[in-house]
């Protein structure tokens, strides 16, 4: 983007965002703070209210419902279309809504953009196939297997990260909004995809670039390189969200000391420790 990024200024009041709230915006923010701070309201509010909805896709952290084969129907852009609108209403009766199906997503993309994923998916996150369910006929129902297994018998793990790969991957979003994309999945494959989503901002290679918005409790997915892409959501004393930027190395460090457990114990240090500079001290 060549325009200098602009924050979204919140026009009404959302759960616990107060109107006039100023959203960041830019290729890549990062929220974290305590949990029921305003982190998934903010992407919410982006997804529902704000100028750029049309633009935006939400994967919430209800990610673990996909399907193993997928019937197309002449509708099946529309149903597609109806699935996404559904993404953009708010209902308070409902705890969370639900991500978009991966394997329709799958189904739906170019071929050019289906290989992308599944490179970058048998790459680090297993083995990914899309066949017909029954080999012998070229129109039967695409099947979509993980390391031989359909994907509805893979463990939480994999079924959050096959979400969040297709999503940073359809070359048809523009922004994504991912809401704890740690969820279900071990640290090493958090590294893995919090990489995928720096390039993916950075529009590295071939991919295709897009703005990212995550929330996340989890450090591996703060931005190291460029601090003020990181901001802490909390909330006021008349319980409204707030949002500070990081804007110091001594500040990120304190941050990712808090996500860590904030003691010494939990990184296998000592509990106490004394710091001793010199004789007088000693004594």
């Amino acid at each position: 983007r060549t325009a200098e990024p602009m924050p979204i200024t919140t026009t009404t009041a959302f759960k616990n965002l107060p109107s006039g709230l100023e959203i960041p915006d830019g290729d890549s923010v990062i929220f974290t703070g305590p949990n029921n701070s305003g982190k998934s309201s903010l992407l919410q509010y982006l997804n529902i209210h704000s100028p750029i909805k049309q633009d935006c896709d939400y994967i919430s952290a209800r990610r673990f419902d996909v399907s193993n084969e997928v019937s197309i129907a002449l509708n099946f852009d529309d149903q597609l279309r109806g699935m996404w609108n559904n993404r953009k209403q708010y209902n308070p009766q409902v705890a969370e809504m639900e991500a978009p199906d991966p394997i329709r997503e799958l189904v739906s993309m170019s071929d050019v953009a289906r290989d992308r994923v599944i490179e970058w998916h048998n790459r680090y996150f297993g083995e990914l196939k899309v066949e017909p369910s029954n080999p012998h006929s070229r129109y039967a129902p695409p099947r979509i297997t993980i390391d031989g297994r359909l994907a509805t018998q893979q463990g939480s793990g994999s079924r959050a990260v096959l979400s969040v790969v297709c999503g940073l991957l359809h070359p048809e979003r523009k922004v994504l909004l991912v809401d704890e994309p740690e969820v279900g999945i071990e640290p090493q494959v958090q590294k893995r995809l919090a990489e995928l989503i720096g390039k993916v901002t950075q529009g590295a290679g071939d991919l295709p670039r897009k703005r990212v918005y995550l929330a996340t409790h989890s450090h591996l997915f703060l931005d190291r390189r460029t601090l003020g892409n990181n901001y802490v959501v909390d909330r006021d004393p008349a319980g409204n969200a707030t949002i500070r930027q990081i804007t110091t190395p001594a500040e990120l460090h304190s941050l990712i000391y808090h996500l860590l457990g904030n003691s010494p114990e939990d990184l296998f240090f000592p509990d106490n420790i004394l710091v001793v500079e010199g004789p007088s001290d000693q004594a």
